[in-house]
């Protein structure tokens, strides 16, 4: 075939870089190292050929910086267009090998979080900068965009894109179910119809969602009851599965999945308006919106204390990264970590526990012994006049008595009964004030025992024996740290040729195999289950999965036994070192969570053992008080007796 540039200069096409169903991709010398030729396989219609020309002329210098946009268009004999000259990008991988787990550890294996966020933003970007040029992506899909070892971004397949120049609109004819949004998803053809730039936010959130929750579709989840459906349809039945009101929706999170509780709440809320019927009424989060909330979200994450390639949001109280590798699912690969001692705010952790130690046990409570008080009775004021009349009375009854016996001897019994009665009945002065006193001092003994017993209880605090056993567990938990990890790496040496096995297993990506009835959709509904490559498949485990039964899981089955016989053990390997790292990342994290629990219980022992002593001294007070009570309810008892 014979080619020209628009100025009429000869093409010579040079070796093939790739080839797909409308085209293949050539270098050549005519266009220089930095351009390669797109030449389509067959001839194109005419609105195609005037949709390349309209591109070539409005594309720019931008669009050409992120894009594989037409820059000039090459003809054949007669001036038919036949294909085009575009950017050459080399060095970069489609978006799908970032967001799949599977992929990323071998594709992209020393990221982090932040960089799938900073790649997030970036996608947000290059829709953005596509939107403000007039333009609409349409064909939203994993492979269209490209992602460079930095994090850049790029979008190939611009063909496809929905263009207009001036008042003619060049459509989008093509669309890939898993990207296209609910309103037209059951339409019976996309061709001619125009596509706007809220259809293309449903594919931006939708890739979006699948960077920042590991591989996931939001539309793939748990069905609830018997109301299994297939990706696609769960799409136009807005069945999104990390809602809150997703169980209305008969459709729940799959397990093992991050949660929209994982992000500040208004990112929460985009997904939300992403994914339901709300951004059909309302509107979708542009990409503008996304670009805010992605450099939002990309400024709160922190670094992990235990593994530095472990990023995540500030909000979360700790590294979810180091829970999933304790739990033997790592979603990345760990660098930097070491079960070495962590280094403490407070000091070293000996001298830590030397404090937490001293701290634990209060000072001998001292026997009680009671103060002198040397109190004097308050003696009750009597009159003279009161104690005179008495006297006085007493002395008639006597008289009185006596004279009667005297005259009547025979009737002194009487004489004596009459007296003793008249006696009674005559008060003392002070007889009516005994009986208080006798109480008082009765009232102020129980005090006085109450108070002392409280005080000879003080010898521990409860609070703090509690405290204390549960530092030494953590301080157990710490010294046992190196034989468990030796434990550790017995366990890893017994089962080396296990290991290998799935490492090599997970080698052989299920979106690879090419298996009968397992194409994107359902390729992507096994990833939102973390299915992605043979070392993950189970029947079981397929069975579990939205719109896959027993024909489909059998032949993933097949596929990975089939994988599996090209398997040879190999002795002289060792231990995978991502195994090793795994059990270090896991171990360094108890040891932190250990030593945070130390020094938190050294602060609440010095609080705690403050408090005792003060109760101490404040219960010796109450004690005191209630022995002076007592000394004085005696002494004014034994006083008012003496009158």
């Amino acid at each position: 075939m014979h080619l020209h540039d628009e100025s009429g200069r000869a093409v010579i096409l040079g070796r093939e870089l790739g080839r797909g169903g409308e085209g293949s991709v050539f270098e050549s010398s005519s266009l220089g190292r930095d351009n390669v030729a797109k030449v389509y396989h067959a001839p194109l219609p005419p609105d195609k050929q005037e949709k390349l020309r309209a591109m070539a002329r409005i594309g720019s210098t931008y669009l050409h910086q992120i894009s594989a946009w037409p820059t000039k268009i090459l003809t054949q004999a007669g001036g038919a267009v036949a294909g085009f000259v575009m950017a050459r990008i080399e060095g970069f991988e489609p978006i799908h090998n970032l967001s799949s787990p599977a992929s990323r550890k071998q594709i992209f294996p020393t990221v982090d979080y932040a960089f799938l966020v900073h790649v997030a933003r970036n996608v947000a970007a290059a829709f953005d900068a596509v939107h403000a040029h007039g333009h609409v992506v349409g064909d939203v899909n994993e492979n269209n965009f490209l992602v460079g070892r930095n994090g850049t971004v790029k979008l190939i397949d611009c063909d496809s894109f929905q263009v207009v120049e001036g008042n003619r609109r060049y459509s989008c004819d093509v669309g890939v179910k898993l990207f296209t949004p609910p309103e037209l998803q059951n339409v019976s053809s996309l061709r001619g119809r125009e596509r706007t730039r809220n259809h293309d936010n449903f594919g931006l959130a939708v890739l979006v969602f699948q960077l920042l929750l590991l591989g996931r579709h939001p539309y793939s989840g748990v069905p609830l009851g018997r109301n299994d459906l297939p990706l696609e349809e769960a799409i136009a039945a807005y069945r999104f599965a990390y809602g809150p009101d997703r169980k209305q929706r008969q459709v729940d999170t799959p397990p093992d999945a991050i949660s929209l509780s994982f992000f500040a709440p208004e990112i929460g809320r985009a997904f939300i308006r992403a994914f339901t019927e709300e951004g059909v009424s309302s509107g979708r989060p542009a990409a503008s919106d996304w670009i805010k909330l992605l450099d939002g979200l990309r400024a709160s994450l922190r670094t992990c204390s235990q593994v530095s390639n472990h990023k995540y949001p500030s909000h979360l109280g700790q590294c979810p990264w180091c829970e999933r590798e304790r739990a033997g699912r790592p979603a990345f690969l760990s660098q930097n970590s070491s079960t070495g001692k962590a280094s403490t705010a407070t000091g070293d952790l000996g001298a830590i526990w030397a404090q937490i130690q001293v701290l634990a046990a209060l000072p001998q409570l001292p026997a009680y012994t009671a103060l002198q008080h040397g109190v004097t009775g308050r003696t009750q004021q009597v009159g003279k006049y009161g104690r005179l009349l008495y006297r006085l009375k007493v002395s008639a009854v006597a008289v009185g008595a006596f004279l009667t016996t005297l005259h009547e001897p025979a009737s002194w019994f009487l004489s004596l009964i009459t007296g003793g009665v008249i006696l009674a009945l005559i008060k003392h002065p002070v007889g009516g004030r005994l009986v208080p006193l006798r109480g008082a001092a009765i009232a102020a003994k129980k005090t006085f025992d109450f108070e002392l017993e409280e005080y000879n209880k003080l010898t521990q605090d409860p609070r703090i024996t509690e405290l204390y056993g549960r530092l030494v567990s953590a301080k157990a938990r710490i010294d046992g740290l190196p034989a468990e990890y030796q434990r550790g790496i017995q366990d890893l040496h017994a089962s080396v040729r296990e290991r290998q096995l799935e490492v090599f297993l997970d080698r052989f990506l299920i979106s690879d195999a090419g298996i009968d009835g397992i194409g994107p959709a359902r390729v992507s509904a096994l990833a939102s289950f973390n299915i992605e490559t043979a070392r993950d498949i189970s029947y079981h485990a397929v069975m579990r999965v939205q719109g896959f039964g027993d024909a489909l899981a059998g032949r993933l089955v097949t596929w990975k036994q089939r994988v599996e016989k090209g398997f040879v053990f190999d002795p002289s390997r060792g231990i995978p070192q991502q195994d090793v790292n795994a059990l270090n990342a896991r171990l360094a994290n108890d040891r932190m969570l250990s030593e945070k629990a130390l020094r938190d219980g050294l602060v609440q022992l010095q609080q705690l053992h403050t408090a005792a002593l003060s109760v101490r001294g404040t219960v010796k007070l109450r004690v005191d008080a209630a022995s002076l009570a007592l000394a004085q309810a005696e002494a004014d008892f034994a006083a008012l007796k003496k009158i």
